[in-house]
């Protein structure tokens, strides 16, 4: 779902076909993703059981191991509707819906299958496919000429409305994710546009700083914590803490909320920020396989991003100044305001801190 560049909401829902292949093999490709398409037995209840059951499985794995990312993007969905909506298609709400599925199937079986062949039908139209090519000239020649076996293969099937989008409204919730551990993934999250700012590329500088000279040091090394880190998104102005494995919770919160003073108060020795610009950089700038290169220039091409917006951002990380970096602190002091929170970890901790949420969400 890539999101509209600089936007908060705005998003663009799409369902994507990957291939790896050899050019003299593109017709082989093409005729394989038609035959899945067009011919998928969506009556085979016993078969979708199965494979229910073993996304559920893989879902809750996630969420007992990969918390911190599943923590973060929760709290995003407490104010953005393009989180939302990711939350029905990956996150916590997939995957009670997996789990309302798998207890109810033999109900809803029938349903199931109907709803598959007609989001099916209504997904592959033909008349709007976007294709995306990283190859040499003679990939590219294959995939012109035999991209009708895959165009005209959907052609033949019905498209039929589904009606009217749902529109997700967010919701703050705070909510504590509860599943046996011993230990937390805490997040918190906002938006620093929601808060009157603009995003500028230069925080991702600062966020480099954050991460090591400040998170690192309070939550990792005092605190115990396996790992944590802060993240800035460039395409939506999110902003998200999060922390792994950590033993802690209320007293990782606090260091979050401790950002703006942190970086309010950075004295730098000299070459200093030019290390933090270098850190910042070697993330921005590594080598790409070409599947790699094919997804960055496929988000930019629906995100509406530019190869201007590009050279912009790089030069606002070059170009940062001791001055714009203490006055990121006001975007972590305007964000930690926000207040939202959300936390996957051990029933116990996490209820002791009654100030901190709101409801709670058991995975067993």
């Amino acid at each position: 779902t890539p999101r509209l560049y600089k936007t908060v909401d705005e998003y663009r829902a799409l369902y994507g076909i990957y291939a790896r292949v050899l050019a003299d093999q593109v017709d082989y490709a093409l005729k394989t993703a038609a035959e899945i398409i067009t011919t998928s037995k969506f009556d085979d209840t016993k078969r979708i059981r199965n494979i229910i059951a073993e996304l559920r499985s893989d879902k809750q794995r996630e969420i007992m191991t990969s918390g911190n990312g599943v923590a973060a993007a929760r709290a995003r969905s407490y104010f953005s509707r393009h989180e939302c909506y990711n939350q029905q298609l990956s996150g916590i709400d997939f995957y009670l819906f997996l789990c309302d599925i798998m207890d109810n199937f033999d109900e809803r079986a029938a349903e199931l299958s109907e709803n598959l062949r007609l989001v099916t039908e209504y997904i592959f139209n033909p008349s709007n496919i976007t294709v995306s090519i990283t190859s040499d000239e003679a990939g590219r020649a294959a995939t012109e000429k035999y991209l009708p076996l895959l165009t005209e293969a959907l052609s033949k099937i019905p498209h039929k409305s589904l009606g009217e989008h749902d529109e997700y409204v967010p919701t703050k919730k705070n909510e504590g994710i509860l599943i046996p551990s011993q230990v937390q993934y805490v997040a918190r999250a906002g938006n620093l546009i929601n808060a009157g700012m603009e995003y500028s590329a230069a925080y991702q500088v600062v966020k480099t700083a954050v991460n090591i000279d400040y998170l690192y040091q309070q939550i990792r090394v005092k605190g115990g914590a396996y790992g944590c880190g802060c993240v800035f998104g460039a395409d939506s102005g999110n902003v998200h803490f999060s922390s792994y494995r950590d033993p802690r919770l209320a007293e990782t919160d606090g260091v979050y909320c401790g950002t703006g003073d942190f970086v309010r108060g950075v004295k730098f020795d000299e070459n200093e920020l030019d290390k933090f610009i270098v850190g910042t950089f070697s993330a921005y700038e590594r080598p790409l396989s070409p599947a790699g290169k094919t997804h960055r220039s496929m988000d930019a091409y629906f995100m509406g991003k530019t190869y201007e917006d590009i050279l912009r951002e790089r030069g606002e990380m070059l170009e940062i100044t001791d001055e714009q970096f203490r006055s990121c602190a006001d975007v972590f002091d305007a964000v930690c305001k926000q207040n939202y929170i959300c936390a996957v970890g051990n029933e116990k901790k996490i209820k002791e801190q009654t100030d901190m949420f709101d409801s709670f969400i058991t995975i067993k």
